[in-house]
């Protein structure tokens, strides 16, 4: 018999797999992916439907942020079927990344995961922070994101 609480922990799963190292597109991590797209596009949140394969605003629509997102959505059916679960169990799963202006200064990003089941259940996982670099081939990416130099900051 399947319980309830057998989902509580795939938020946080996916959110930690989506930040892990093993997450890796051509010349940089999926937050590293995210920091460089925030920083170009100047959209400091964003949200990521894992079941839809879509990311809004249109603008972290990118292959590298994309690139990943069969591998989660592959994870969800997965664990539905491990945990005795219908496959449409789950009606939304996504992933909140929000950069605030204390995190921007520090090079790092949030993200929850927050999953919405059929009967209602609203499952929210914690808010992990993760550190981001710029991409590979980009050397200068995080200084030139700052206006003012880092001694004026204190």
């Amino acid at each position: 018999m399947r319980k309830a609480k057998a989902l509580n922990g795939l938020p946080n799963d996916i959110v930690q797999m989506y930040f892990s190292t093993l997450a890796y597109h051509r010349n940089g991590y999926m937050a590293d992916h995210l920091w460089e797209t925030a920083m170009r596009t100047g959209v400091r949140q964003g949200r990521i439907d894992l079941l839809a394969h879509r990311v809004d605003p249109e603008e972290f629509s990118t292959p590298g942020i994309l690139s990943y997102l069969p591998r989660l959505n592959e994870h969800i059916r997965s664990e539905l079927r491990i945990k005795g679960f219908p496959p449409d169990h789950i009606s939304s799963a996504e992933i909140k990344v929000v950069i605030t202006p204390q995190n921007e200064i520090h090079g790092m990003l949030s993200g929850q995961g927050v999953i919405l089941t059929k009967d209602g259940k609203r499952i929210e996982g914690r808010v992990y922070k993760e550190n981001a670099y710029p991409l590979r081939g980009n050397t200068t990416a995080r200084m030139e994101t700052h206006s003012k130099p880092w001694w004026k900051f204190w």
